[in-house]
């Protein structure tokens, strides 16, 4: 095909995921910006608090990744339903979103706290676990809130109206900041609670975050024809959206499990490479919420073209996304390797964190390409419900290749922490490719 012939296909394709994509995207960077936030601000407190903040954050995300499988469930199927103009399906969607929300948050705060009493398993030094485990009690309890959030949130991109969660973000970044700078050093009276005072921080602004999309969801005149019909099937779709959210949790699990192990293991070697390692993801991560927009905008388009049985669109609403995402994730790179010493220079006065955080980002300039593709791929398969095959995709990936590659160079071969990083560029790469070949052949068979 010709760029011509290309431009023209793709043109309106990447124009409407663009405009879907923006406000999500600026909403995922405002949510990592308030971790990037919190990381900078404890790091006046010591390599310790930053440490402790990124393992019990590793071990949190472990589990509530689950409540983000199933919000990005809602999504997909919410774009069919309106796709069919069926709005008491909308409504039951959201209502059993909501149920299966609810049941699954409170087990995985269960479990954090229980992990929270465990914690020695994962051997870490003594004053990082110390201070670790208080941050993990508390921002346990955000849990509940931020997946409600993400589920209202999920609902509200299904049809395309966006903006609402961006702002809400937007606005919860000022106040994660102020209440972190209340309570971790201690300002107009209040005591200084060091790391666990941006753990209280973050649980307030979850909780504010939550109920102003909910509010948002259900006194919205553009939103009122989804939300109130008398639902259909409520029982049905939660469980659906259990059926479709748990194996996209797995997803999320087996890719978050990974990056959390390599942050224990970076803890095994020392306190200056789990604190390098935290600045790095950090800041990867700020990419990757980017292509994770992207994603969740053509999972949206792939969904309402899939509930169209425009099947065309499906296959070139789901390559847009790729393409998009690809750019986007090569431009991210070059920026990383060229600002690696700015960007660390800016979480922590610590020369050897700063040089070893520095050589991470060049390796994760290198997966930048790989973790852009992987993302598109997980949401676009998603947008035609396929979610157990690319289930078992990220687990093979991470755990078969990634992992123990890593372990072998990390500690096996001496490569210290970076060989654990290129385990993970290893990984993310094998998904990337897995999942793309997945998406083409499904697609042919869907044009056929």
């Amino acid at each position: 095909m010709s760029f011509s012939g290309f431009w023209n296909l793709y043109r309106s394709h990447f124009k409407a995921t663009l405009k879907l994509a923006w406000p999500i995207i600026v909403g995922q960077v405002g949510q990592v910006m308030m971790g990037v936030i919190d990381t900078a601000m404890v790091g006046a407190v010591g390599e310790e608090a930053v440490a402790a903040a990124g393992v019990s954050s590793s071990v949190f995300f472990l589990l509530t990744v689950f409540g983000f499988g199933l919000s990005t469930a809602v999504s997909p199927l919410v774009s069919m339903a309106s796709a069919k103009k069926d709005y008491a399906e909308t409504a039951g969607i959201l209502r059993g979103a909501y149920r299966a929300t609810i049941m699954v948050s409170l087990i995985i705060q269960v479990l954090l706290l229980v992990m929270s009493f465990q914690f020695g398993l994962f051997k870490q030094d003594e004053t990082v676990a110390l201070l670790a485990v208080d941050y993990l009690r508390i921002i346990s309890f955000s849990v509940l809130p931020m997946i409600l959030f993400l589920s209202a949130k999920q609902f509200a991109d299904g049809l395309s109206f966006t903006w609402s969660s961006m702002i809400i973000t937007l606005l919860a970044i000022p106040m994660n900041a102020f209440f972190n700078w209340l309570w971790i050093e201690g300002n107009w009276g209040f005591e200084a609670m060091g790391l666990n005072g941006a753990g209280y921080a973050t649980l307030l602004t979850r909780i504010a975050m939550m109920a102003a999309m909910i509010i948002y969801v259900h006194r919205s005149k553009n939103l009122h024809v989804f939300v109130f019909q008398k639902p259909k099937l409520v029982k049905t779709f939660t469980l659906k959206v259990l059926k479709m959210g748990i194996p996209s949790g797995f997803q999320y699990f087996f890719e978050v499990a990974a990056f959390g192990s390599a942050m224990i293991m970076a803890g095994w070697i020392g306190v200056a490479e789990q604190a390098a390692h935290q600045i790095a993801i950090n800041t990867a991560a700020l990419t990757y919420m980017a292509a994770t927009g992207i994603a969740a905008a053509g999972g949206i388009r792939v969904g309402a073209a899939f509930g169209n049985f425009s099947h065309t669109d499906v296959r070139v609403a789901g390559k847009a996304a790729l393409v998009l995402s690809a750019a986007w994730m090569l431009f991210c790179g070059s920026l990383l390797a060229i600002f690696r010493f700015p960007v660390v220079e800016f979480y922590i006065d610590n020369r050897e964190v700063q040089d070893i955080a520095a050589r991470l980002l060049i390796i994760a300039a290198l997966f930048q390409l790989s973790d852009g593709i992987q993302a598109i791929g997980l949401g676009i398969l998603r947008g035609i419900s396929d979610v157990r095959r690319p289930m078992l995709i990220t687990l093979f990936a991470y755990w078969v290749i990634g992992l123990p590659i890593g372990y072998y160079l990390g500690f096996v071969a001496g490569f210290s922490v970076e060989g654990i990083w290129v385990g993970l560029l290893l990984g993310l790469s094998v998904s990337a490719i897995l999942l793309y070949w997945r998406f083409n052949k499904l697609t042919r068979r869907l044009k056929a």
